[in-house]
């Protein structure tokens, strides 16, 4: 299931190093993350996201359900009103704030981050031959 409560679950601290900057977020503003985040990613995949999948067994490798989440944590991560004090547009491969002190995230494919490809199954890397 792609919502509020699932997401919760999966940046549960014993899950996730994003943890403490997930739970560092208002649950309204979680809320709305997964949601623009679930319309961003089946816009970019034209298509509906899968919103029965079944529990994660290790070796997963495409998950819809966990795209949607980290694409969230991307989008609060970076937003407009959380990085340089709301001068910086969404989306932007800016440093994050928090105790986690993140390296600044990359963005692919109309701002879609890297952990959302991978889960995804879409490679985040660009070959130029020449």
């Amino acid at each position: 299931m792609i919502d509020i409560a699932a997401a919760d679950a999966y940046f549960s601290a014993d899950n996730h190093t994003g943890a403490s900057s997930w739970a560092g977020f208002s649950r309204s503003a979680r809320t709305g993350a997964v949601a623009e985040a679930r319309r961003l990613l089946s816009r970019a995949l034209c298509r509906a996201l899968d919103d029965a999948l079944p529990a994660y067994c290790e070796g997963d490798t495409h998950r819809d359900d966990f795209a949607v989440f980290e694409q969230a944590l991307f989008i609060l991560r970076n937003s407009a009103s959380v990085v340089n004090g709301g001068v910086t547009p969404y989306p932007a491969a800016v440093p994050t704030t928090g105790a986690e002190d993140q390296q600044p995230e990359p963005t692919y494919a109309g701002g879609i981050c890297v952990a959302a490809l991978a889960w995804l199954g879409i490679p985040a890397t660009v070959s130029v031959r020449g």
